[in-house]
């Protein structure tokens, strides 16, 4: 998932991507679910248990990121406790860098 260019600067040359493993009461799983899809840069994946989700958080800046999960995420009724597991910056769409690595896998190999 790309973080829209209305949230980002036309300077950031890359994003934040956050990694959150989340312990989470079984019975509002799918309110659960629903609320994340609603938070832009947020969306969920399963790890294969039923009290447990992980997620991951992309934004523009690392404090931004934190800002998602403290104030919208940790706020969702039904999730008990959140734990970052992984935090990282990607090249932003449309980056020199980015347009590079496209251009380059289009060719023949050499």
């Amino acid at each position: 998932m790309r973080i829209p260019s209305a949230l980002r600067s036309a300077a950031t040359e890359e994003y934040a991507v956050v990694g959150v493993y989340a312990r989470i009461d079984e019975s509002g799983r799918g309110e659960i679910e629903s609320c994340l899809k609603s938070i832009q840069g947020a969306s969920s994946f399963e790890v294969g248990q039923p009290t447990k989700l992980g997620f991951l958080v992309e934004a523009p800046s690392l404090d931004e990121a934190h800002d998602v999960l403290e104030h919208q995420i940790r706020q969702i009724p039904g999730v008990l406790g959140t734990w970052p597991v992984y935090a990282g910056f990607e090249p932003a769409a449309g980056t020199i860098t980015n347009d590079l690595e496209s251009i380059a896998g289009e060719g023949e190999p050499s």
